[in-house]
């Protein structure tokens, strides 16, 4: 059977294997055409260059690395990187997990709606979970990116 793809379409949702992560919110796989990198759709993870970094990459590998996950695909952004929904069967939704776990920001800008997502931030910062939990020095990743990167580069 030969699936032919076309660029910029959005493909059905499927299973899809992770075999790489970026960092905290971006991750390469397979299993779909047209889907080999992934943004988890609902959250922002900390950028190369600030704290927790590493953390918030390690957390995701722990909830997605080598595992078959279904991916729900939503749209796909700026970048041409497809923005999707991640579920693994101990976890369900990875993004929200990782917020519910303070290793994400809810991103509000693109998931204004999802209230489970502001209750899960909320809680983990209540309860200084993951990055809540480092301290008064922490940024959100898009106020960071705003200050310290100017069209994808970084500014030194």
């Amino acid at each position: 059977m030969i699936v032919r793809w076309k660029p910029g379409a959005i493909p059905e949702p499927g299973r899809f294997v992770v075999s790489w992560c970026f960092d905290g919110d971006t991750v390469r796989g397979s299993g779909i055409p047209g889907a080999e990198i992934v943004r988890v759709w609902g959250i922002d993870a900390p950028e190369r260059g600030q704290r927790f970094y590493r953390q918030s990459g390690a957390a995701l590998w722990a909830m997605v690395g080598r595992r078959a996950a279904r991916l729900e695909p939503v749209c796909r952004d700026k970048y041409g990187r497809l923005v999707g929904r991640l579920i693994v069967p101990e976890f369900g939704d990875v993004g929200l997990e990782m917020v519910r776990n303070g290793w994400a920001w809810w991103y509000r800008q693109y998931a204004p709606g999802a209230v489970r997502y502001r209750e899960a931030e909320r809680a983990a910062r209540y309860s200084k979970r993951g990055l809540w939990g480092g301290g008064p020095h922490r940024w959100a990743p898009w106020a960071w990116r705003r200050k310290y990167t100017r069209h994808g580069a970084l500014v030194r």
